[in-house]
């Protein structure tokens, strides 16, 4: 068993899109993760950190980890305490900020 760190959104993409055809037991979440890429904006705002963090929580299936710890809630309880995107409540959230 291996590991290979990849940094970069550009380079990441590229590797995946290069090993997708050939992937058996990884293949669902290297779609997933080149999803994610695809819709990572030019210029992030906090509520589109928070859509983009929804969709890696969604990954999360994929993968056992112990330490994971920065959540869409983690990232949602940051942006309130600093004042970068308003409380709301649940039912005043958009489809995938809930």
């Amino acid at each position: 068993m291996s590991e290979y760190t990849i940094v970069g959104l550009r380079e990441v993409q590229q590797v995946l899109t290069s090993l997708l055809p050939h992937l058996r037991v990884k293949g669902e979440a290297a779609e997933a993760v080149l999803e994610i890429i695809g819709s990572h904006p030019a210029k992030m705002t906090p509520r589109d950190l928070l859509v983009l963090s929804e969709k890696v929580d969604a990954t999360a299936r994929f993968n056992y980890s112990k330490r994971r710890s920065n959540t869409m809630d983690k990232v949602r309880e940051f942006l309130t305490s600093a004042s970068l995107v308003p409380v709301e409540t649940e039912d005043q959230q958009p489809a995938g900020l809930r």
